[in-house]
């Protein structure tokens, strides 16, 4: 299969005083919130952060691991891959150029869904079609759950009449970049290693989806353990310690305490039966200890996110942070 995508840039403009203004993206020191004394090999950007509820500036779920150059997609939510348009300076993702000029992206080319929820997975035909035209050469990689394989196929199925046009046109013959490479796996254990990272998955349980249908991914690099969760409910998960054991870093989802008691009992149940409080996530990193803990896919449910912040900050005594929206760890 073939497929091709596109991104839209940003140039930054020079202020009065000739000077560039600082990047649309905050970074935060990875060496100084681990404690350590080299700098890390690894770069971690969260290209959204949102969940289903329509947020001003937050997309849904999408974080992207950089090893040497290589990028490793984990989870295309909607609006979180145009993003990419932030890091046009070239000091987050590797700088590239398309011959036209724009931003290029040919190292967009390998994602990893942790389920098919639509606020992780609506940006699936960004990043099989869009960044085909903005330079990817070699095959797409997909890794996700039973149901990944439709997903993918109907997208370029549903446009195969413009990926024929493009193919037609002689700016575009690159029949490499377009074709798409789908792993569907239903066990946990290894699914991808290169010469950066050994990706495995583990199971987690969200809801009512199947079985087999929701992960959480470890991610080892040369010189960290990054585990992301996923969506989880951790009072029905308590293998998940385990899963998680041995890791630097653990990128998991966070629902307000306070906000999900107010709501209707339907919602409240439906809530805990598919999220994890700030107070159930502080007792889990209690045994797992990671040394450094994340928080994403925000529930606040009317509470502001400072007393988010401050309710872990009072039930958890290790290393937490709230990302946001291009939030870069390097």
């Amino acid at each position: 299969m073939v497929l091709m995508l596109m991104l839209g840039l940003g140039l930054p403009l020079a202020g009065s005083s000739g000077e560039l203004p600082a990047p649309p993206y905050k970074t935060l020191d990875l060496r100084a919130l681990l404690g350590d004394r080299k700098s890390p090999e690894t770069k971690i950007v969260f290209l959204g952060t949102g969940t289903p509820i329509l947020e001003r500036n937050t997309a849904g779920q999408s974080i992207a691991i950089i090893v040497r150059g290589e990028v490793y997609l984990f989870d295309a939510g909607h609006g979180a891959l145009n993003n990419l348009s932030n890091y046009d300076d070239g000091k987050v993702f590797p700088p590239a150029r398309t011959p036209a000029g724009y931003m290029g992206t040919p190292y967009m080319d390998k994602l990893f869904l942790t389920h098919l929820d639509s606020d992780h997975v609506l940006d699936v035909p960004e990043f099989l079609l869009r960044f085909w035209i903005y330079g990817r050469a070699r095959p797409a990689q997909v890794h996700g759950p039973e149901g990944t394989a439709a997903l993918v196929q109907g997208v370029l199925q549903g446009n195969r009449t413009w990926i024929d046009y493009r193919l037609a046109a002689p700016r575009t013959k690159n029949q490499e970049g377009i074709s798409v490479r789908i792993s569907e796996f239903s066990a946990p254990g290894l699914l991808f290693a290169d010469e950066n990272v050994r990706v495995s998955s583990f199971p987690v349980v969200h809801g009512s989806w199947e079985a087999g249908k929701t992960w959480g991914y470890r991610v080892e690099t040369p010189d960290l353990v990054i585990s992301i969760t996923g969506d989880y409910s951790y009072r029905l998960t308590p293998t998940l310690r385990e899963s998680l054991a041995g890791s630097d870093i653990v990128i998991s989802e966070i629902m307000s305490e306070e906000g999900v008691g107010k709501l209707p009992r339907i919602w409240r149940d439906y809530m805990l039966d598919a999220h994890t409080t700030e107070d159930q996530l502080a007792a889990l990193m209690d045994e797992v200890k990671p040394r450094l803990l994340v928080g994403t896919h925000v529930l606040p449910h009317g509470t502001p996110r400072d007393a988010m912040v401050a309710r872990m900050n009072e039930r958890y005594g290790g290393n937490f942070i709230l990302a946001e929206d291009n939030l870069v760890l390097q």
